[in-house]
């Protein structure tokens, strides 16, 4: 399941409430959910600041430390040469794009959800996808909002990884931000994938903030 959607985010606190009975609260509603009890709590950016040290306390871990990253569209562009084949883009996500999500997800119920977080995005927003060997091997999604891009869904099917796709299919994506309006982007990286980290520093992106998924159990 992915975290982003499914992690209190503690943002705001009463200091009247009691701290333990918060967590005891938000884990309950989670799990009546159907969830994990799970905080996403940002480097020096929750509330209150003395949170990870009470779920430290009560065998809380941190887990997939992840960047923000954010660029100017401008300098990005500069920086990415133009897509060396034609890059496919699209409102709508079509079955090519979900097979690829359905592939690169960890289980079933990953596939569901981020399938169906995809198709739910608002507009302006434009799917983008390359194809080799007469089948999709990279997709990717922007979407336009008050002036910032948010690039989600960068996958490569594990067959034509390493071979640029990734930053071909970024290049066509910030060009289609740019002509919607888009001055800034912005993504979300996990910290252990280096090479995408890599890619997305070459083309101008520096990382903002980071934040980890803080669960009540050694494994993520």
């Amino acid at each position: 399941m992915t975290g982003r959607v499914n992690a209190v985010a503690p943002l705001a606190f009463d200091a009247a409430l009691d701290l333990d009975n918060a967590i005891a609260a938000a884990t309950t509603w989670q799990a009546a959910r159907g969830n994990r009890p799970c905080f996403k709590i940002a480097d020096g950016a929750c509330a209150p600041a003395s949170l990870p040290d009470t779920l430290t306390a009560k065998g809380w871990r941190p887990h997939t430390p992840t960047l923000v990253m954010t660029a100017t569209i401008d300098e990005a562009i500069a920086r990415l040469p133009a897509p060396r084949d034609a890059v496919t883009l699209t409102s709508v996500l079509v079955s090519p794009i979900d097979a690829i999500i359905r592939d690169t997800a960890a289980s079933s119920a990953e596939y569901a959800e981020r399938s169906g977080i995809a198709a739910r995005t608002p507009a302006p927003r434009r799917f983008a996808m390359l194809e080799r060997d007469g089948s999709t091997a990279a997709v990717g999604l922007a979407v336009v909002s008050e002036g910032w891009a948010a690039i989600f869904l960068m996958r490569t099917h594990p067959a034509h990884r390493r071979q640029g796709l990734a930053r071909d299919i970024l290049a066509a994506l910030l060009a289609w931000a740019r002509g919607a309006g888009a001055t800034n982007a912005y993504l979300q990286v996990e910290a252990a994938n280096a090479p995408a980290i890599a890619l997305y520093a070459a083309a101008a992106f520096e990382t903002a903030y980071s934040y980890s998924y803080w669960r009540p159990e050694a494994a993520p």
